[in-house]
């Protein structure tokens, strides 16, 4: 019904302990959540008559948890999540605790001015005909900032380099970069273009730095995570 679009939102770790196979006998259970990623065909054929076959040509999960550290540690098949890039396809934020300094007092209420145009955002984001898939094209330039910097992150993958202890997580920062820089156009553009088109149109290279100076930011968090 939705095309193959899906999104799971969680105040908890439930998500990924789903995923590390809580209702299935402690195996992982990740098919799903990493065809989705990609975008690959994804295809679940009936095991008994309580169940039906699923097929999703276009599959493509939105996840987005608030988990607690703990839970990280204490999935069963962390090694195997690992290994697998199921874990690497995730962007991790774990920010300092500010347990024993949330003053009450202080605390600013819903910037409406911020919000509204957010929301606008959504909606026309919402309104685009989306019948038939559309192709993310880059400017020669964007498109050459993303190699150079694939090929950082190659040469930061070899011993003793800084990634060369996630290597599995490193591997998607190119396809982090190009989903970032995808998204953050379409909604920069989505109040002001005049048509569909106009918001799909080639991503500039403005957009592919910053979304290179967000995932190399997210990566130091992720060499402490994973």
């Amino acid at each position: 019904d939705t095309g193959g679009r899906v999104s799971q939102f969680a105040p908890e770790g439930i998500v990924l302990r789903l995923i590390d196979g809580k209702y299935k006998d402690g195996t992982s259970d990740s098919e799903f959540h990493k065809m989705a990623y990609d975008g690959e065909p994804y295809q679940r054929d009936r095991v008994d008559k309580d169940t039906r076959s699923i097929t999703v040509d276009n599959p493509a999960l939105t996840l987005c948890c608030a988990v607690q550290p703990e839970v990280l540690t204490d999935l069963k098949n962390m090694d195997a999540l690992r290994a697998e890039g199921v874990l690497a396809r995730i962007c991790f934020i774990q920010p300092p605790s500010l347990v024993g300094t949330r003053d009450p007092r202080k605390q600013k209420p819903l910037d409406d001015d911020a919000y509204l145009p957010y929301e606008m955002t959504l909606q026309r984001l919402l309104e685009v005909d989306d019948t038939e898939l559309r192709e993310v094209t880059f400017t020669p330039e964007a498109q050459a900032a993303l190699i150079d910097f694939v090929w950082k992150v190659e040469q930061e993958l070899n011993p003793m380099r800084k990634y060369a202890g996630m290597p599995e997580a490193a591997l998607k920062f190119g396809g982090k970069v190009v989903r970032i820089a995808s998204l953050q156009t379409n909604a920069a553009r989505a109040l002001e273009a005049e048509s569909d088109e106009a918001i799909f149109a080639p991503v500039g290279v403005d957009a592919v730095r910053d979304a290179i100076r967000l995932v190399e930011s997210l990566a130091t968090g992720m060499r402490y995570t994973l």
